[in-house]
C-alpha cells in the first residue's frame, strides 16, 4: 500500500511541476537525474503525509540546496 501511495505522489508531483529548468554547472546528466529523483522523493514523503500545499516549494528548496538554480518558467 505504501508503494502505491508513493507512486501516486510521484504522479501528482509530475503533474504539478512547473516549467522551471534547474541548472548547475559541472554536473553530469546522471547526477541531475539523481538529484531530481531524490528531491521528488523527499517532497513526495511530505505529500503522502498530507502537506501537499508545500510539495512544489519543498522540491524547489531541495534543488536549490543542492546548488541548482532555476532557469526559465
Amino acid at each position: 500500500m505504501r508503494l502505491i501511495v508513493t507512486f501516486l505522489a510521484f504522479v501528482a508531483l509530475a503533474g504539478c511541476g512547473s516549467n522551471t529548468v534547474w541548472v548547475k554547472n559541472g554536473v553530469t546528466q546522471q547526477q541531475v537525474n539523481q538529484d531530481h529523483y531524490d528531491c521528488q522523493r523527499e517532497a513526495a514523503q511530505y505529500n503522502s503525509a498530507g502537506y501537499s500545499h508545500t510539495v512544489g516549494h519543498l522540491y524547489d528548496s531541495c534543488m536549490a540546496a543542492r546548488g541548482y538554480r532555476p532557469q526559465g518558467k
